[in-house]
C-alpha cells in the first residue's frame, strides 16, 4: 500500500520529463468515421492518439501542472498532469482564447492504468488516471480540438478520487505550443525570467482562457477555474522567484 501523505522524493525538480509537444506522425489523416459532427464524435472512440479530422493537420498545446507551482527542489507533489491539446487552429485558440471546463469531458473515454514511461516511473508516478477531452462550441461542425488529459501519481488510492474540476490555471507551471509544422511558437515557464517565455503569433498580447502568459496586468487572479471552484486552490501570483529546476519546455 502506498503512502499518499508523504510522496517520495526525488533528487532535483529539474529530472522532471520536459514540455514537449506530439509530433504530428501521431495523427491519422483520414476522419474515423465520416465528415458529419455526430461521427466525428464517435470516432473519439478510437482515442486521442487515432483521431486526425477530416485530413486536416493539427497543432499542439502542452501544458503541465502541479498542485503547488512553488513546489521546492528534492520535494515531490501528490500527483502532476499533463494536459495535451490536438488544435486545427492554434492561433485561433490564442486570439479568441483557450477554454475548457469538465463539460468537455468525454466521461465514456476515461480509464485507469500504470504510467509506463520510464521519465515517470523513475521519480515514483506509477499510476495515470486518463480523461479524453473536446471542443464543443459548435455542434453543427467538427470539433475544433480534441485534448488528453493525464493525471499521474505515486499513490494509486489518488487518483479514483480526483476530480477535473480541482484543476485551474493556477496549477499550470509551463506550456508550450507547435503549429502543424512541429514548429515551435510558444514556450513559458514561471520560474525563467520573463525574457525566457515567447509568443511568436502574437507576442505581448494577453490571452484569455488557460494560456498561462502573458496575461493582463500579469497575474492571474481574475482568472475563475474550472467550474469556478474558487475555494479549492489558494490563488497564487506566477512570480520569477520560484525555484528554476522545474522542467521547461523545449
Amino acid at each position: 500500500m502506498e503512502d499518499c501523505t508523504t510522496p517520495p522524493a526525488y533528487e532535483s525538480l529539474e529530472k522532471l520529463p520536459p514540455v514537449t509537444a506530439p509530433k504530428s506522425s501521431e495523427t491519422t489523416t483520414e476522419d474515423p468515421k465520416g465528415g458529419d459532427r455526430a461521427s466525428a464524435q464517435q470516432g473519439l472512440s478510437c482515442t486521442y492518439d487515432t483521431y486526425g479530422g477530416l485530413g486536416h493537420k493539427w497543432g499542439f498545446i502542452d501544458l503541465r501542472m502541479l498542485p503547488n507551482i512553488g513546489t521546492p527542489e528534492c520535494l515531490a507533489t501528490p500527483w502532476a498532469a499533463i494536459l495535451a491539446i490536438k488544435g486545427r487552429d492554434i492561433p485561433r485558440l490564442m486570439r479568441e482564447g483557450f477554454f475548457w471546463s469538465t463539460e468537455n469531458v468525454l466521461p465514456e473515454e476515461g480509464y485507469m492504468s500504470r504510467e509506463t514511461s520510464p521519465e515517470w516511473t523513475t521519480l515514483g508516478y506509477s499510476y495515470k488516471r486518463t480523461w479524453i477531452l473536446a471542443d464543443k462550441s459548435n455542434d453543427e461542425a467538427p470539433p475544433q480540438w480534441v485534448g488528453r488529459l493525464e493525471v499521474i501519481s505515486p499513490c494509486l488510492e489518488l487518483l479514483p478520487s480526483f476530480r477535473v474540476q480541482n484543476l485551474s490555471r493556477d496549477n499550470v507551471y509551463a506550456a508550450g505550443a507547435c503549429n502543424a509544422l512541429d514548429q515551435l511558437i510558444y514556450k513559458y515557464d514561471c520560474r525563467l525570467p520573463a525574457s525566457h517565455n515567447f509568443n511568436c503569433i502574437y507576442d505581448d498580447k494577453p490571452l484569455e482562457g488557460w494560456w498561462p502568459w502573458p496575461s493582463e496586468g500579469g497575474t492571474d487572479a481574475d482568472f475563475p477555474p474550472a467550474l469556478d471552484e474558487r475555494g479549492l486552490f489558494q490563488r497564487r501570483f506566477l512570480v520569477p522567484k520560484l525555484p528554476v529546476g522545474h522542467p521547461r519546455p523545449d
